[in-house]
């Protein structure tokens, strides 16, 4: 395990250089950013293991912030410790993602040593999540092509329903490789599991930070993308597609070509996955009947 990593926002930084101190002493990597939303992207891309809040009282910003903190790894133990003097909105909070609350004028020695808890106890979950990821690899990644299976696919898409709003959309591509049918009859079953393989490593490549891709059927790739709109899904969706027409294939065909679906949430107005699942197949459908090699993102 790395150096674990805290960040203050905070405005008065020569308050808490006692605390600071004493967790670098202690071995730990702490850095202090302005509490304003424009620290956020900044944060969310150093993934630190800890933030600690100070002067963050609207909800809003603390909601944003912590929803930003879980998307660099949804599964994480993201911790968010919060310095206020409403106390009395423990509550609302703690119901916003917030794991601790303590009061704004709180000691030095009391901080670190509260710090110091959460981060013992992130240590302990990490190590059994590690431990659980070892025994039940099998069930989350697909075997042939590495990507996830579909039922983590379908887990996370529900997660980002939950997430969502109009301001920050999530979407989903459906890619349809279409010369899997023709490879197979023609030349067996292992030139298909071959053109599968390498259209799933130039997927990988190409997947942008914090999306997810997955093995959806034998001949069907999904992806989920966090805070995308439908227009940048499309673009994404069309300049994976050109890479696809361009990649060398190992002999099997001159080339290959993939349909593709999008949709977006929540301006398709479905609530449900499945039913995301339901319109993002017969987008990608509706690409392959006419013609393939083709993405749709609308009716």
């Amino acid at each position: 395990m790395g150096t674990q990593q805290i960040v203050f926002l905070t405005k008065d930084t020569e308050r808490f250089k006692p605390g600071i101190e004493a967790l670098e002493s202690a071995g730990l990597k702490v850095r202090t950013m302005p509490p304003e939303r424009e620290s956020f992207p900044v944060l969310f891309e150093e993934s630190p293991d800890l933030i600690v809040a100070d002067t963050l009282d609207c909800l809003e910003d603390v909601r944003d912030l912590v929803r930003g903190f879980s998307l660099g790894d949804p599964t994480g133990d993201n911790i968010v410790i919060l310095l206020s003097d409403e106390l009395n909105r423990e509550e609302e909070f703690i119901a916003a993602g917030v794991r601790d609350m303590l009061p704004r004028n709180v000691d030095s020695r009391r901080l670190v040593a509260r710090i110091n808890l959460q981060l013992t106890l992130k240590s302990r979950m990490d190590e059994l999540k590690r431990m659980a990821a070892f025994f039940h690899a099998d069930r989350q990644i697909d075997g042939l092509t590495h990507l996830y299976q579909f039922s983590v696919f379908e887990q996370r898409v529900n997660l980002e329903i939950e997430r969502a709003d109009p301001s920050r959309p999530f979407s989903l591509c459906l890619f349809h490789l279409d010369q899997f049918d023709a490879v197979n009859k023609a030349q067996g079953h292992m030139w298909g599991d071959v053109l599968i393989m390498e259209l799933a490593g130039l997927l990988k490549e190409s997947l942008p930070h914090n999306a997810l891709g997955a093995r959806f059927s034998a001949n069907r790739m999904a992806v989920v993308l966090p805070d995308t709109s439908k227009e940048k899904a499309l673009e994404w969706a069309k300049g994976f597609r050109e890479k696809v027409r361009h990649y060398p294939i190992s002999g099997a065909v001159e080339h290959i070509s993939v349909s593709a679906g999008v949709v977006t949430y929540p301006e398709e107005k479905l609530s449900r996955g499945d039913k995301l699942l339901l319109l993002l197949m017969e987008r990608t459908i509706l690409a392959c009947i006419e013609g393939g090699d083709r993405v749709i993102a609308s009716p």
